[in-house]
């Protein structure tokens, strides 16, 4: 939704101001759907957490929740229809003037265009049988959202052909461009070498790590380049849980295991926002490849991933598994017992990946079976054997392709390279660690 004015400059909402009972009479939503706004809010961070309960803390955590939820979002959402609204009554003026609309036509639509922007849908208006309604928010995260979203898709698609949903068509490429333009040049400033990564539009890379802002934009192009991780993102636990037990996929479309169904149902009871408590998020991420930090920015709208060089492979070797008709195989989740190690390293964080080799020592039985098993997962074949290697690396004919294969290898050995390094200054310690397991099995 396109709009001009400054969130820093809202004014509380007025009940009596006649421009709030115009809009609310037309069916502009500022309460909400009150079970919606308190799943959307722990999306955000909110919800009943911890903080809620600290001395001291939880008052001003609701406060500033109740503020951000009942107050400045309502009030953004109305600032935003009274700026619309004469675009839209200008966009209109013929149809008002051969009466084919009234004014009050045009009101209703542009209610119904800002509340899909922003969500809080006037179910009233909507007029859906509330059984429906009920089964809708048993199988989805956030509905009220959730469908103010693809509603928002559609309006974005519509504005195309369609006076009705111009407004919010201008608003995608507006956001889209901006967005993306200041995301490339971020990206061509700090990249050491100058690349604006244009693989990922809307999204800001460094140290091996990828930011993303959620807005509209983004958001349709994971739906158009991911619909499985995106949907899947959206169903409510209870309703991903059966999916995944039924499809033996987990929600990036790994194959999962009976037993590691049944962990990710249990975790998925931990609420977004304590993730970043060291404890839950361990028990959470077993693999532990994302910190408190990135957990924490992750429950605040702020979406980080991992810009493996490795990684940027596999969808590659998918691809022309899937061309070639190889079988293709998205592995077992959780991939390697070694990941934690090999991303500490990928991130040049020495002392976490020391941690992160004691830790794997716990399930190897001496250290040469360890170093052996870190070696075989960083060079393993990239196909799953050496003659599937073969045929992959003749397909690759663009130099981008070829490129995304040399880079990957490339990280590979600097791995292995940094691996070794941790490796000499933890191996005294893991000595000692061995020696405490042998003498322990001994005296049993």
């Amino acid at each position: 939704m396109k709009n001009s004015f400054s969130p820093f400059k809202v004014r509380k909402i007025d009940p009596a101001d006649p421009a709030f009972q115009d809009a609310t009479k037309h069916g502009l939503a500022l309460a909400g759907d009150n079970r919606a706004m308190a799943k959307f809010s722990e999306g955000l961070g909110g919800g009943q957490t911890l903080f809620h309960l600290a001395p001291g803390v939880g008052k001003a955590v609701s406060a500033y929740q109740h503020w951000l939820f009942h107050e400045f979002i309502p009030a953004v959402k109305l600032r935003n229809y009274n700026e619309v609204l004469p675009r839209e009554m200008a966009r209109y003026k013929d149809e008002i003037a051969s009466g084919k609309m009234t004014e009050d036509d045009v009101k209703y639509l542009t209610a119904e265009e800002v509340n899909y922007h922003y969500g809080h849908l006037n179910y009233t208006l909507i007029g859906r049988n509330p059984t429906v309604q009920h089964i809708i928010r048993a199988a989805t995260l956030a509905p009220d959202f959730m469908e103010a979203n693809l509603k928002n898709f559609g309006l974005d698609a519509k504005g195309f052909y369609s006076k009705h949903g111009r407004e919010a068509t201008y608003g995608l490429l507006l956001t889209a461009a901006v967005l993306g333009a200041a995301a490339k040049i971020a990206n061509a400033i700090i990249d050491p070498d100058g690349d604006p990564h244009f693989e990922k539009p809307f999204s800001i890379v460094h140290n091996g790590k990828v930011y993303s802002l959620r807005n509209e934009a983004s958001d349709l192009a994971n739906l158009i380049m991911t619909p499985w991780k995106y949907t899947m993102g959206r169903v409510s636990p209870l309703a991903s849980s059966l999916i995944e037990a039924a499809t033996g996929r987990n929600y990036r479309g790994e194959k999962v295991t009976d037993l590691e169904v049944v962990r990710d149902i249990a975790t998925k009871a931990i609420p977004i926002s304590m993730r970043a408590i060291p404890a839950l998020s361990r028990l959470a991420d077993p693999d532990k490849t994302t910190s408190a930090w990135e957990n924490f920015m992750s429950s605040n709208g702020i979406t980080v991933s991992r810009d493996s060089p490795i990684n940027q492979v596999y969808p590659l070797i998918q691809k022309w598994k899937s061309k070639s008709g190889e079988p293709v195989d998205r592995g077992t989740y959780p991939q390697s017992p070694y990941l934690p190690i090999r991303y500490a390293l990928e991130d040049g964080d020495k002392e976490k990946a020391k941690k992160e080799i004691l830790r794997a020592a716990d399930s190897k039985q001496n250290m040469q079976k360890l170093l052996n098993g870190f070696k075989e997962s960083v060079f393993r074949n990239w196909t799953g054997s050496a003659a599937g290697d073969a045929k992959f690396k003749a397909s690759l004919t663009t130099p981008v392709d070829k490129a995304i294969l040399a880079n990957g290898e490339a990280a590979r050995k600097r791995v292995w390279q940094s691996f070794l390094e941790a490796w000499k200054e933890v191996a005294p310690e893991l000595q000692a660690k061995y020696r405490e397991k042998a003498a322990s099995k001994a005296a049993q």
